[in-house]
């Protein structure tokens, strides 16, 4: 797990929220004045509750306690706190962090087998 707080000035993204498996993965890419792209991943979501767009990000541990009598034992909290948002608030037993210099739509090392656009049928019409 990786340590908390975690803080970032620079924008995040959902680019992965996968219900079935619980995977939610946000990421912020490589920019002229951000030369790595940042991976966060968190596994096993049973709570989700932030903006699909995060301007800077700061996650830290949380207790909500009407929140945790609902929830399996064993899950951490996490407060997600961003530049134009109000708290936000993730439920997950792990939070991993990983930075490399892959581009933004490239697969993520957090998720080696999860080919992200073989899911993605180019092809088809609407």
């Amino acid at each position: 797990m990786a340590d908390l707080p975690i803080h970032y000035d620079r924008q995040f993204s959902v680019h992965l929220y996968w219900v079935s498996h619980g995977l939610l993965l946000l990421r912020s890419g490589k920019r002229a004045h951000d030369h790595k792209r940042i991976d966060i991943l968190f596994c096993d979501v049973r709570l989700l509750g932030i903006p699909t767009f995060l301007d800077g990000l700061r996650i830290t541990h949380h207790v909500d306690q009407q929140v945790a009598m609902r929830l399996d034992a064993g899950l951490c909290h996490f407060k997600i706190d961003t530049g134009d948002s109000e708290h936000s608030l993730i439920a997950s037993p792990t939070i991993t962090v990983h930075e490399d210099d892959l581009l933004y739509h490239e697969n993520s090392c957090l998720l080696p087998d999860f080919d992200f656009w073989s899911l993605v049928d180019l092809d088809r019409t609407p």
